[in-house]
């Protein structure tokens, strides 16, 4: 993709975006900041969408969640992308996106966007967490601080949901040994199929997201971020997995 400043240190992968306002309790602000920068055909209602940013506390899917999104200093929209990117007028899902503005606003770059890895870890959680030992950093100055959970996780909708509660439950209990007889591996690659069926069976337009949450469609939700947020380049920080969708970007 063009527009792209990528660094990258250890596990840590780097690239950048831009903000608004909001608190805890603060009523919803929208702001249209793109499209920005280099813009793929047929995408520009993506790339050039008005965001409406609010408080957090509705974004939370865990306890720890509504404790760290009970913060003035956060705001949090949601960003629609398209299920495929190969037909954009189709079906489109979005991305839930949490940022803490820079604190020097006369000296801001841009955004700073971060992925934790995993794959499956939210975004949005992650820079919550680090909000108290980020605002002390020079970075904090000069970048909002955007966390944004990959499609098909946490507050991004839809969520690709594969286990029940009880199944979770079970999934725990299980013998962790590894069986590598053939006939181990055999029954192994069984329980994968049927949890992909699960995965398919319960998550909304199921075979189609499946198909559609790869590094590959993250790097192309991160690049309407981007236009979004108002960059012309993306800033990217990404840990363990994270650096595989910063270097796919």
């Amino acid at each position: 993709m063009l527009g792209v400043l990528a660094l990258a240190a250890g596990l840590v992968a780097c690239t950048t975006s831009t903000p608004t306002t909001g608190s805890a309790g603060a009523p919803p602000s929208t702001e249209k900041r793109g499209p920005t920068g280099t813009v793929p055909s047929s995408l520009d209602a993506f790339y050039g969408q008005t965001l409406s940013w609010g408080p957090c506390r509705d974004y939370a899917t865990t306890q720890q969640d509504q404790q760290l999104y009970n913060n003035a200093k956060l705001d949090c929209a949601r960003v629609k992308v398209p299920l495929d990117y190969g037909k954009p007028q189709g079906k489109t899902i979005t991305i839930g996106v949490l940022r803490a503005k820079a604190t020097d606003p006369s000296h801001r770059i841009g955004s700073l966007l971060m992925n934790p890895g995993g794959p499956g870890g939210s975004g949005m959680e992650a820079a919550a967490s680090l909000l108290g030992n980020y605002d002390k950093t020079d970075l904090a100055k000069r970048f909002d601080l955007i966390g944004f959970d990959p499609r098909g996780i946490g507050a991004s909708d839809p969520h690709i949901t594969c286990l029940t509660d009880a199944e979770h439950d079970q999934l725990r209990t299980e013998d962790l040994d590894v069986d590598t007889s053939p006939s181990g591996v055999a029954k192994e690659e069984a329980q994968q199929r049927q949890f992909a069926k699960q995965c398919a069976h319960r998550t909304p337009d199921g075979t189609t997201m499946l198909e559609n949450v790869g590094s590959r469609d993250v790097a192309k939700d991160m690049d309407v971020l981007r236009s979004v947020l108002g960059d012309k380049k993306l800033s990217y920080i990404g840990f363990s997995y994270g650096t595989r969708i910063g270097s796919t970007y």
